[in-house]
C-alpha cells in the first residue's frame, strides 16, 4: 500500500485525468465504482446499456467497450489486478460515486447494477443473501452509506457474519475508512449528519482507525472538534470520549481537561478513568492509582462481577502506575489486572498489550521466564499492529532488557516517530523521541524530545521504570524465593502453613522425574512428608496455590501434555523445567526425602587431553549428538548440575564431530591454546596442556570433601576433588585434565590440579575408613555397614 503522502499525490494525478476523460468514459468509470468489484466485460456492458436504455441513450458495443477500458486501464484509472476483469482504481472509487450522486445518476445506475449483478439468495428463504466475496459485501454497504439507510447496513452485516464460511470479518469501522476517508470530503461528508448514527459512527471510527494506524486525518479531527466543543453539542458519549483522547494523544492536556469536566456526569467512570490517564502523563502516578480504583470499584459495583478489568485503552494507565510503584503487593495486583484481560478466550484487541505488562510485573518480582518471553518474541512494529500495541510492546523490552532494546528497536522506534510526527500525535512522538535517546544520547533525539516535553508539558512513560541490569534482576529473584523475610510485604504468599516442595528422581543424565508435594508445618513446627499435587492443578489452576513463589509458578508454567499419558493427569515436566528449578531451596530426592539437592546451572566441558602418542584429543563432556535442549548431570550424590545447551555448544560439537573426538597432532598445540583461550568464556574447559590468557589463574585445592547419602540402613560416600575451593565443579581425584578453567561467581578463573596429590589425599581419607565394605566404579561411591561408627570417625 502506497504511504499516505504518495496516495495523495497518485489520487491528485488520477483526478486530473479522470476530469478530462469523454463523457462515456467517465460514465464507465463511475459505474465500475458502484459495482466495485472486478467485473467481466459482457457483464459490465449489460449494466451500462440497461443504465443507458433508462436515460434513453444509444446502446454500447463491446468492441467500443473494450477501446475505452484499454484507454483508461493504459491512464491506471482502471486496475485488472484478477481474470475476473476490470474495475476502478482504488484511489478514485468513492470520488467516481460520489460524482454520481451531485449528477444524479447514482440510482440509475444503482437499479442496473442490482438487476445484471445481484446478489445471491438462499434456495427457499430469499431474504438470506449469501456474498460470494468480500467485494460483493462491501458494495452493498458502501450502497447503504451512500443511501443513508443504516437499517440496511445492519441486515447486510447480519447476514455475512451469519455465514460460518466467509473467509473474512471485515469491520464496519473498516469499511467507513475505505468509503469515508478515501479521501476526505468534508462537504459531502455533512451530507451524513442526516442520518446521526451514520455520521458518528464514521467519524468516531476514521478518527480511531487514524490513532492506530498513525496516520494523518487532521480535517477529520477539525470537524470532530467541532462538533464536541460546541456548547449546545449534542453528540453522544462514545463520541464525546473519542474527542477527548484524541485531545490527549495529540498533547492537548488542558483542553483534555476541561473537556472532561462535562463529560464526568455522563460516565463517571470513564471520566476517572480518562483522568487516571492525564495523571499518569503528568507523573503523578499516586492519584492515577486512586482515581483508577475508585473506577474498577465503581464498574464492578455496576456489573456485580469481582473478576472484572477495563478493556479499553484509559484502563490500562492503572496497571501502568502499579508497576511504577514498585512494591512487591503492586507488583502483584498489577499483574492479576492485566492477566484478566490477557487470558480471555476470545482473543481481545489489547491482549497482547496487557500480556506484556503481565510479565513486566512478573520480571520485576524475579520471574525469569517472563524475560526470556519478552526478549524473545518478535517487536511489535506500526507494519503489523495498532500504535498502542507497538508502543507498549516496544515500552516493555526497553525496561527488562535495555542491551537487546540498542540492538532491536532503533528502526522501529524511528518510523514510529516519523509517523506520529507528520500524524500530529504528539505524545507518541514524545515517547519515540524520548526513548531513542535514552538507547543513544548523542542522537539528534536527544534535542526534539525536550521540545515536545516544553509543548505537551507530558512526562514520558519511558521514564516510568528504570531499566534493570541483569544482576538487579537476579538479586530480585532471590528475595523472590523468601517473600516473608523480614521487611518484605507478604502480600504475594498468603499462606505460611504450607509449601511446594519438588522431589527428583534421577535415572540417567537425559532421564528424571519430578514430582511436586505440598507440605504442611507439623504441631512440632517441622514439615510434613508432602502430599503429591495432580501436576493438571498446578497448570490450570496456578493461581489457586496461593503460598506458591514466583520460582515455583515459574517451574509450574512449563508443564505440557504428555501425549504418552492418560487418564485424568497427562501432564509432565519437559527438560526445560529444570532450568527453572536452579537454585530452588526445597528440592529433595524421591528416595531419601529429607536429603536436599543442590540443583545448580552448569556448562559443557570441553576435555583436551594428551596421548602418549603426543597427539591432542578435544571432545566434549556430555556429549551433545542426542541434540537435547537441556542435559543433567549428577555431579555429587547431593548436587545436580543443569545444561542448556546453547547454539554455541551445538557449534563446538559440529566441529569436533559426530564421534565427539577431535585428533590433533602435536604441531598443533599453539592453535589448540588458541582454542582454549576463545572458547573459555562459553564452556568450562579441562585441559593437559595448560590454558588460555583470558581467565585469572589461582592456587587450586587439592583437599578432599566427603559426601555423605542415606542408603537403605547404611551410608553412600563419595570423595571428591573440588580445586577452585568453596565454589565451582567437583572431579574425581586425580582424574580430569590438569588444567581448568571455569566460571567461578561471575569471574573466569583458571587453576592447575596436582592430580596425584589429590588421588593420594582421597586415598588417606578412604584409608582411614575400615568400615567400607564396597566401591562402585560407576559413580565412584563407597557403601559404609555402620554409619554411626564412620560418621564418629570422620568428624
Amino acid at each position: 500500500m502506497p504511504t499516505p503522502r504518495s496516495a495523495s499525490a497518485l489520487r491528485d494525478n488520477l483526478l486530473k485525468k479522470y476530469h478530462h476523460l469523454p463523457e462515456d468514459e467517465r460514465e464507465i468509470l463511475q459505474l465500475c465504482s458502484i459495482i466495485y468489484a472486478p467485473v467481466g466485460k459482457v457483464k459490465l456492458l449489460d449494466c451500462l446499456n440497461l443504465y443507458r436504455a433508462g436515460i434513453k441513450k444509444k446502446k454500447a458495443d463491446l468492441q467500443t467497450l473494450n477501446t475505452a477500458i484499454a484507454r483508461l486501464t493504459g491512464q491506471r484509472l482502471m486496475t485488472a489486478p484478477t481474470n475476473h476483469g476490470p474495475q476502478c482504481h482504488p484511489l478514485l472509487i468513492e470520488i467516481a460515486t460520489r460524482d454520481t450522486l451531485s449528477q444524479g445518476t447514482f440510482e440509475p445506475m444503482l437499479h442496473a447494477v442490482q438487476a445484471i449483478l445481484p446478489i445471491r439468495t438462499h434456495g427457499w428463504n430469499k431474504a438470506l443473501r449469501l456474498f460470494q466475496n468480500e467485494d460483493e459485501f462491501i458494495r452493498e454497504i458502501r450502497i447503504g452509506i451512500y443511501r443513508q439507510d443504516w437499517s440496511f447496513i445492519e441486515q447486510q452485516f447480519e447476514a455475512y457474519y451469519g455465514n460460518p464460511y466467509a473467509s473474512s470479518r471485515i469491520s464496519m469501522a473498516q469499511i467507513f475508512e475505505l468509503v469515508c476517508n478515501n479521501p476526505f470530503d468534508r462537504d459531502w461528508f455533512l451530507t451524513l449528519k442526516q442520518t446521526p448514527i451514520i455520521y458518528e459512527e464514521a467519524l468516531g471510527d476514521i478518527c480511531i482507525n487514524s490513532l492506530f494506524a498513525m496516520t494523518p486525518a487532521d480535517e477529520v479531527f477539525t470537524l470532530l472538534h467541532e462538533e464536541c466543543s460546541r456548547a449546545n453539542s449534542t453528540v453522544s458519549d462514545d463520541l464525546r470520549g473519542i474527542w477527548i483522547e484524541q485531545l490527549i494523544v495529540r498533547g492537548r492536556l488542558p483542553e483534555a481537561d476541561a473537556a472532561l469536566q462535562t463529560f464526568a456526569d455522563e460516565d463517571p467512570v470513564e471520566a476517572l478513568l480518562h483522568q487516571s490517564w492525564l495523571s499518569c502523563l503528568r507523573g503523578d502516578y499516586a492519584q492515577t492509582i486512586q482515581e483508577g480504583s475508585v473506577a474498577l470499584k465503581l464498574l464492578k459495583k455496576s456489573t456485580g462481577k469481582r473478576k472484572i478489568y477495563f478493556d479499553t485503552v484509559p484502563g490500562m494507565f492503572l496497571v501502568l502506575a502499579l508497576i511504577q510503584e514498585g512494591s512487591l503487593a503492586s507488583l502483584k495486583e498489577a499483574e492479576d489486572y492485566a492477566h484478566i484481560i490477557a487470558e480471555q478466550t476470545h482473543r481481545h484487541w489489547m491482549s497482547v498489550i496487557y500480556s506484556c505488562l503481565e510479565k513486566v510485573a512478573q520480571v520485576l518480582q524475579g520471574n525469569t521466564a517472563a524475560k526470556r518471553y519478552l526478549t524473545s518474541t518478535p517487536v511489535s512494529s506500526l507494519d503489523s499492529t495498532n500504535s498502542f500495541e507497538a508502543l507498549i510492546d516496544i515500552l516493555c523490552l526497553y525496561w527488562v532488557d535495555i542491551d537487546d532494546a540498542q540492538k532491536r528497536l532503533p528502526d522501529i522506534v524511528k518510523d514510529l516517530y516519523k509517523e506520529a510526527t507528520a500524524a500530529g500525535y504528539d505524545w507518541f512522538a514524545l515517547e519515540a523521541a524520548e526513548l531513542l535517546a535514552h538507547l543513544n544520547p548523542d542522537s539528534a533525539y536527544g534535542q526534539k524530545a525536550p521540545a515536545l516535553r516544553e509543548k505537551t508539558g507530558i512526562q514520558p512513560l519511558v521514564e516510568l521504570i528504570t531499566p534493570k541490569q541483569a544482576w538487579e534482576l537476579s538479586l530480585t529473584a532471590l528475595i523472590g524465593l523468601n517473600p516473608t523475610a523480614p521487611g518484605q510485604p507478604t502480600k504475594a504468599v498468603e499462606s505460611t502453613e504450607y509449601r511446594l516442595a519438588w522431589f527428583l528422581t534421577f535415572y540417567s543424565e537425559s532421564n528424571f522425574l519430578l514430582q511436586p508435594k505440598e507440605q504442611k508445618v507439623s504441631v512440632k513446627g517441622g514439615w510434613s512428608r508432602g502430599r503429591a499435587i495432580a501436576l493438571r492443578r498446578l497448570k490450570q489452576e496456578t493461581k489457586s496455590f496461593n503460598y506458591l513463589t514466583p520460582q515455583d509458578v515459574d517451574i509450574c508454567a512449563h508443564l505440557v501434555t504428555d501425549h504418552y499419558g492418560y487418564g485424568y493427569d497427562n501432564y509432565k515436566f519437559p527438560d526445560q523445567s529444570l532450568l527453572s528449578l536452579i537454585g530452588h531451596p526445597l528440592v529433595f530426592w524421591e528416595d531419601s526425602p529429607r536429603t536436599r539437592v543442590e540443583i545448580v546451572a552448569g556448562e559443557p566441558e570441553l576435555r583436551v587431553s594428551k596421548e602418549k602418542s603426543g597427539k591432542l584429543i578435544l571432545s566434549l563432556l556430555p556429549d551433545l549428538s542426542d541434540h537435547q535442549e537441556v542435559l543433567i548431570w549428577k555431579e555429587t550424590p547431593t548436587r545436580i548440575k543443569v545444561i542448556e545447551v546453547k547454539p554455541e555448544h551445538r557449534s563446538i560439537a559440529d566441529i569436533i564431530g559426530k564421534s565427539n573426538r577431535l585428533e590433533v597432532p602435536d604441531k598443533g598445540r599453539e592453535k589448540v591454546l588458541a582454542v582454549i583461550n576463545s572458547l573459555s568464556g562459553i564452556v568450562t574447559v579441562h585441559s593437559d596442556i595448560g590454558g588460555g590468557k583470558a581467565a585469572r589463574s589461582v592456587a587450586a585445592d587439592s583437599q578432599p570433601r566427603i559426601h555423605l547419602l542415606p542408603a537403605g540402613e547404611g551410608l553412600k560416600v563419595a570423595v571428591l576433588s573440588r580445586p577452585f575451593g568453596a565454589a565451582g565443579p567437583y572431579f574425581r581425584p586425580g582424574k580430569g585434565g590438569e588444567t581448568v578453567i571455569a566460571e567461578i561467581e561471575g569471574e573466569r578463573l583458571q587453576t592447575t590440579r596436582d592430580l596425584a596429590l589429590e588421588k593420594k589425599l582421597a586415598q588417606t581419607a578412604i584409608d582411614s575408613c575400615p568400615i567400607l565394605i564396597s566401591f562402585e566404579e560407576e559413580n565412584g561411591e563407597w557403601r559404609l555397614e555402620n554409619p554411626e561408627d564412620c560418621l564418629d570417625l570422620l568428624l
